[in-house]
């Protein structure tokens, strides 16, 4: 059995590391790679099993295995609150393709804070929560064609309100058939 120290997770490392990377870029590609490697010699740290040699390896590889499903999950939770952020945005076509989701994020949520309360969560509603005019309703308590029109204002104030952060763009696009016609 293998000595639990620093001495024993730097050897572990010098050993394993090149293999483990292999492992995750083979499954996540270079992006996610050094991720993967991150998460799972952090498990190995701080689990520090009580493995023999021969074992370390896929013990390993069965960790990098859940360190890739965590960062697939992870890709995918950010890929769709992206695309609910392009729903509340205006055409992503007009942005400066320099601009990466991270950025994206801090731009629609600068022009939230400028709205009201109000007008703010009814547009998560719909656009985060994919709620419908039905749905709307029933939450805000009024009838569906208020629901619609209070979207509608709502993504009138939130074009005003970028336009002034982010200069005049196309209207804005929700999920759902939301127009007041």
């Amino acid at each position: 059995m293998r000595r639990r120290s620093a001495d024993w997770f730097e050897d572990l490392y010098r050993r394993r590391c090149g293999a483990v990377t292999a492992y995750a870029r083979r499954r996540v590609g270079l992006d996610g790679a050094d991720e993967v490697v991150t998460d799972t010699f952090t498990v190995a740290w701080h689990k520090k099993p009580n493995l023999r040699l021969e074992d370390e390896l896929p013990w390993l590889y069965a960790t990098s295995a859940h360190s890739v499903s965590n960062w697939r999950r992870s890709q995918r939770r950010q890929s769709a609150l992206f695309d609910r952020i392009c729903l509340l945005q205006p055409s992503v076509d007009h942005l400066d393709p320099s601009l990466d989701a991270v950025e994206t994020v801090s731009l629609v949520s600068t022009v939230l804070r400028g709205m009201s309360e109000a007008d703010r969560e009814v547009l998560l509603l719909v656009a985060w929560e994919d709620l419908s005019p039905a749905q709307l309703a029933v939450y805000l308590g009024c009838a569906e064609g208020a629901a619609r029109t209070r979207v509608h204002r709502a993504r009138h104030r939130f074009k005003v309100v970028w336009e002034q952060h982010n200069g005049p763009r196309e209207p804005i696009q929700t999920p759902h058939s939301l127009s007041t016609t």
